[in-house]
């Protein structure tokens, strides 16, 4: 469906009850500044880094679940359900491992766009302070 004016996008809400119109109307006049786009990314990042965090406690809850079951297995001295339960233990460590190195790169990708965001405030400022230098002069 393409909208040539603005007018044909409201038209369409009219007679068909679009929820986010005003969404619609505001993202095709609305560019987004640099800092609204770290500002995302950064939520993004914080996003991902909490859905790995709350995989990871349940991989950690799973694991500690497949050590007791080893414990009970034991005792009996069931062989073959040892070796499953021991693979499962075995498969959610590497798991586990792999979601920390996930995280440790999120991690890192947030503290470059914190160091970006310094870097662009401290660049906005200097250009603002050249320019009341220059106004002074």
């Amino acid at each position: 469906m393409n909208f040539q004016l603005a007018s044909d996008l409201l038209h369409y809400h009219h007679h068909h009850h679009h929820p986010s119109i005003m969404d619609k109307i505001k993202e095709l006049f609305h560019t987004k500044t640099p800092k609204e786009i770290m500002q995302e990314n950064k939520r993004a990042i914080r996003r991902a880094r909490r859905e790995l965090e709350r995989e990871k406690n349940r991989l950690n809850n799973e694991k500690t679940r497949s050590e007791n079951e080893i414990r009970k297995l034991a005792a009996k001295g069931e062989q073959k359900a040892l070796r499953t339960y021991a693979k499962n233990i075995v498969n959610q460590r590497n798991q586990i491992n792999k979601l920390g190195t996930m995280d440790a790169t999120l991690s890192t990708l947030e503290s470059e766009a914190s160091s970006m965001n310094a870097q662009m405030t401290m660049a906005s400022v200097m250009v603002k302070t050249t320019k009341t230098l220059a106004r002074l002069n």
